[in-house]
């Protein structure tokens, strides 16, 4: 790797990071442990601003889903995310900080690659969020827009394209990062699951 020593992946929750952590870990890295590129969901735009301008040794990969997609993946595991909330269109036309409690009774799972745990706490991301999803899925977008204009560092990926040929996407990250890949898929479902 040349120019970037780190790689690190942001989303909007429920847009694919997990997938595409563990896709660069396996087939850069030689690594199960993808966490370690797992950079979150950069909701404070001051502080992921300062990160990119001052780490431009990493290179920063944002992965985007579309509104439609996240809004239905969001709204399964709304639990996890601690949102009261039982109708789809009432979720997607209520501000999230207006649906949030941390009295939702939940069980989470998080699979990585090599392991599997489970949690009973309610994730407090959308607790101060007062736009309704849609207004803070473009937000999100149009911040990360602006970063990926501003910093040579960042790049923006799809979650479709990525699902439908991540070789491509693997091909594109490599002769960023001057490394070749191995060309292996995720076949197995990783990330958050609410267990039923």
């Amino acid at each position: 790797m040349e120019k970037y020593k780190f790689v690190q992946v942001i989303s909007h929750p429920r847009s694919g990071s997990h997938y595409l952590t563990a896709l660069i870990a396996k087939n850069f890295f030689k690594t199960n442990d993808y966490l370690r590129f797992y950079g979150g969901h950069g909701f404070n735009f001051k502080i992921m601003r300062e990160r990119v301008k001052n780490k431009n040794q990493t290179l920063f990969i944002y992965i985007w889903r579309n509104f439609e997609d996240v809004a239905k993946s969001i709204f399964k595991l709304r639990a996890r995310f601690g949102l009261n909330v039982s109708d789809l269109k009432i979720f997607k036309n209520t501000p999230y900080s207006k649906m949030w409690t941390n009295k939702i009774p939940v069980k989470v799972l998080r699979k990585t690659l090599t392991t599997e745990k489970v949690f009973e706490t309610v994730d407090p991301l959308f607790r101060e969020i007062d736009k309704i999803p849609k207004e803070f899925h473009r937000l999100h977008f149009n911040f990360w827009s602006t970063i990926y204009a501003d910093y040579n560092n960042v790049i923006i990926i799809s979650y479709d394209d990525l699902k439908n040929n991540y070789i491509k996407i693997l091909d594109i990250l490599s002769s960023i990062l001057h490394i070749q890949h191995s060309s292996i898929n995720i076949t197995d479902k990783i990330g958050w699951q609410l267990i039923e």
